[in-house]
């Protein structure tokens, strides 16, 4: 995907590797979470609803461009998705759920 300020390649993982990968990140989120139960049942159960994942390689390098991040993050609201960035799990809406980024709030 070319866009006016960047790149972006998207990599779809193979459908077999998907389960295993979001037992991983299943992992890390248990590993990280700091808030409370019922959170964390909300996003384990928005892990088990994931029926794709997608790598991106963005350049220029996206932290210098804060459209690149915009764009990910609307994109992430139109999939309903959920975004892995900087260590952090986000949410469709952009709220940070476990990792550095929910740490800060």
């Amino acid at each position: 995907m070319e866009l006016d300020y960047a790149s972006i390649q998207m990599n779809f993982m193979p459908q077999e590797n998907v389960a295993e990968h979001l037992k991983g990140l299943e992992g890390y989120v248990n590993h990280m979470f700091k808030g409370n139960e019922d959170e964390l049942v909300y996003i384990l159960a928005r892990l088990q609803a994931v029926s794709f994942v997608m790598g991106m390689v963005i350049n220029p390098v996206f932290d210098k461009e804060p459209k690149t991040i915009d764009f990910l993050y609307g994109f992430n609201n139109r999939l309903n998705g959920l975004l892995f960035l900087y260590d952090s799990l986000i949410d469709y809406d952009g709220s940070p759920l476990t990792g550095p980024l929910a740490n800060e709030e």
